[in-house]
């Protein structure tokens, strides 16, 4: 309720720069929130998209054995995935525009475990 007084007190105090060039940072901003929002929500189409056209990776595993790939390259491919069991979208779209796997590939997942302090039963330094 105290900031949203305040907050009025300094908009109504400023409205009346508008016209007079303060019409700029609001255009700016209304410009980069547009942007922004419509980033983000392409985003979420694009990630949905993905995540359905993404074959798991035992069916790959399985259909590697029965149909092996015409060459093998040599070396080791490191594709990052964020899904456990899905095929890493580089990597199929790599598979099937060059038709080629690296001799080895690894599959990086990072998960990070984040601990809750409780500061209730922390001892003060000072």
């Amino acid at each position: 309720m105290t900031i949203s007084v305040v907050d009025g007190a300094f908009l109504g105090a400023n409205l009346l720069k508008i016209p007079q060039g303060g019409w700029f940072p609001l255009v700016v901003g209304a410009t980069l929130f547009f942007m922004m929002s419509t980033w983000r929500c392409g985003r979420q189409v694009l990630t949905y998209h993905l995540q359905n056209a993404a074959i798991s990776l035992t069916t790959f595993i399985t259909n590697l054995t029965l149909f092996p790939p015409m060459a093998r390259v040599h070396g080791t491919a490191v594709y990052m995935s964020a899904r456990n069991l899905r095929m890493p979208h580089a990597l199929q779209v790599n598979f099937e525009h060059n038709q080629v796997l690296h001799e080895r590939i690894v599959l990086l997942t990072i998960s990070i475990d984040f601990q809750k302090i409780n500061f209730q039963n922390s001892k003060k330094l000072l």
